[in-house]
């Protein structure tokens, strides 16, 4: 059996890189091979248009993971905060087109169900706000606050993403069956109450596992060796399953 892809889509203003960390963490790992997403506009591919929805970055994302992965070829997504609202309509193609398997396994990282989230317009905010509540979330490094260019540069990519989480139906009403599924937060994270973080059972047919975490938002930084450790886990069981199931 090939080793098992996990596929890690960003944060809002994340870029691919932020999941390297977790590379050197898992290289120990043989049957896991992180595979970190770079969206459109960002890092890597800063020279290619940003998306203007939600749908328009899960359909480049689908093709990303569609040509990485084949029959004999599991994978797993995780996505944070924004990421793992993405996941959803990622879903939604997956489910749609048929052309490449089901994901052994889904980790919807920081973020409450969307039909549960208030929706609070961040991307309208004054600018200065708007920085502020990103500061406060932990969302922009310390150093780019002595670079001023660059600290713009960086607020209105992250402000590009928030206007697509904004613009979208957090109404929709998918439901997904066989989907092992595991829902991961940060127990100081105040964006995250406990019905919205409930209320993404409402999206699958499997039982959820809710697992917590040290720190805020961003905790897969803040406790990133219990995160790495807990996937790898969770991973290995899925890996385990799929050899038996071969034989």
């Amino acid at each position: 059996m090939n080793r098992l892809k996990l596929f890690c889509i960003p944060h809002a203003g994340g870029l691919a890189c932020y999941f390297n960390e977790w590379k050197l963490k898992m290289k120990e790992c043989s049957n896991i091979e992180v595979c970190p997403i770079e969206l459109s506009g960002k890092g890597s591919r800063a020279d290619e248009p940003i998306y203007h929805s939600i749908e328009e970055a899960s359909r480049d994302i689908y093709a990303i993971i569609h040509g990485d992965v084949s029959e004999d070829c599991p994978y797993a997504i995780l996505g944070h905060s924004m990421g793992a609202i993405l996941i959803l309509e990622v879903l939604h193609q997956i489910h749609c087109r048929r052309q490449i398997p089901w994901p052994v396994h889904v980790f919807l990282s920081g973020q409450g169900a969307p039909k549960y989230t208030a929706l609070d317009n961040m991307s309208e905010l004054p600018h200065e706000i708007f920085i502020n509540k990103i500061k406060n979330m932990g969302g922009i490094p310390k150093e780019l606050s002595n670079y001023p260019e660059f600290l713009a540069q960086y607020t209105s990519i992250i402000q590009n993403d928030y206007r697509l989480i904004d613009k979208y139906n957090h109404t929709k009403e998918y439901y997904f069956d066989n989907t092992k599924i595991s829902v991961m937060n940060g127990r100081l994270d105040a964006s995250v109450t406990l019905r919205n973080k409930l209320g993404w059972q409402e999206y699958f047919s499997d039982q959820i596992v809710f697992q917590d975490f040290d720190g805020g938002h961003f905790f897969i930084k803040e406790d990133s060796d219990r995160v790495v450790s807990y996937i790898t886990e969770v991973l290995n069981s899925s890996i385990a399953m799929e050899m038996r199931i071969v034989q």
